[in-house]
């Protein structure tokens, strides 16, 4: 695996998933982070949070 590292990182930057075998059987999976859509402000996530505790 490691003389592939570089070629299955690009795989995975491109959004494919890569299984990892060991004697033909899967020991791990490399995937792509999943990036949120769009920036998240954390002072407005927690003015959230702290309205939505008494809620429950």
């Amino acid at each position: 695996m490691k003389a592939h590292q570089s070629e299955l990182v690009q795989r995975v930057e491109a959004g494919e998933t890569v299984q990892i075998l060991k004697r033909r059987e899967p020991v791990a999976e490399i995937v792509p982070i999943r990036k949120p859509n769009k920036p998240v402000d954390a002072a407005k996530l927690n003015a959230s949070a702290r309205r939505n505790r008494g809620r429950r």
